[in-house]
């Protein structure tokens, strides 16, 4: 991961920023895992939508497109012949990590625990930027509970 992490801070234009950067990404890489404990969410995927879902932005405010970008990033990433130097992932895998990361800053929600996961861990990210968390967005039990509870700044590491 770490590798993946420094080709980041390389290529992505707000690798640094307080919103959308990379202690963005740590706090919803830790809601991820920490949500896996309850079910049965790939963790490999998880921390893979974690860093990538942001890493395309071209702005801190209205980016629609953020997700395809990040995703195309990631598809390019995994066709090339050195993936595994950046991300050791299966087909099946990275399907589930294409999708979460096209769809991620959609109004919607997924049945599969894998992306319900990333989606909620993302928005439970949400108060950062001044946003109230929609709890009819929110898939698993854990992550409803964090968000009804106000404990949002559980993980937080600023």
């Amino acid at each position: 991961m770490q590798s993946l992490i420094n080709k980041l801070a390389q290529e992505s234009p707000f690798f640094c920023s307080e919103i959308h950067g990379f202690k963005h990404w740590q706090q919803v890489e830790k809601y991820a895992l920490h949500i896996a404990q309850f079910n049965q969410a790939n963790k490999q995927v998880l921390s893979l939508f974690a860093y990538l879902h942001d890493c395309k932005r071209e702005n801190e405010s209205i980016d629609p497109n953020h997700g395809i970008r990040a995703a195309e990033y990631a598809y390019s990433l995994y066709k090339q012949k050195s993936i595994n130097q950046y991300m050791q992932i299966e087909t099946d895998e990275f399907d589930l990590l294409y999708y979460a990361l096209k769809w991620h800053n959609h109004d919607t929600v997924s049945q599969d625990e894998t992306i319900s996961t990333c989606w909620d861990a993302d928005r439970l990210e949400l108060p950062r930027v001044g946003i109230n968390i929609n709890p009819a967005y929110l898939t698993n039990q854990t992550a409803k509970e964090i968000a009804n509870q106000s404990q949002t700044s559980f993980f937080d590491f600023r």
